[in-house]
């Protein structure tokens, strides 16, 4: 069954800076635009859970979950990915790669991660962070 979420029902966050759903689609996680507080939405019984703040810079670039549940964040400013922790918004630094990433995500597989800087397309290794170009992402 599909979820249609209304953008009024994540007002608490007024802005959202980045958004992920879980594997069941049933929860979204979401940073709110520049204060860092992280956020569960539950898209069935439509309920907005305040998790805590998470330590990122609001120009985050992106969240994708793996298909292990882990929760993937990539941080601009610092260049580097961490993990956060769904249930208290912790997060954990796993390295640096090295470049300004505009967008993030991670394989379905949940084994790599994909990035884009500039016009270039890169991979991210989730265990260690660090990034290996692939090629131009055309445009």
């Amino acid at each position: 069954m599909k979820h249609f979420v209304k953008a009024t029902a994540l007002a608490a966050a007024a802005t959202v800076a980045l958004m992920a759903s879980s594997a069941s689609a049933a929860v979204i996680y979401y940073i709110g635009g520049f204060s860092n507080n992280f956020y569960k939405y539950n898209t069935v019984a439509a309920t907005e859970t305040f998790i805590g703040v998470v330590g990122l810079n609001a120009d985050s670039v992106g969240l994708s979950f793996a298909s292990s549940g882990a929760l993937y964040a990539f941080e601009r400013s610092s260049q580097s990915l961490y993990t956060i922790n769904t249930s208290t918004g912790a997060t954990t630094l796993i390295g640096n790669a090295g470049i300004g990433a505009e967008d993030f995500t991670v394989n379905l597989a949940g084994t790599v991660g994909y990035a884009t800087s500039g016009s270039s397309l890169y991979s991210i290794n989730l265990a260690n962070g660090a990034s290996t170009l692939i090629g131009s992402a055309g445009g």
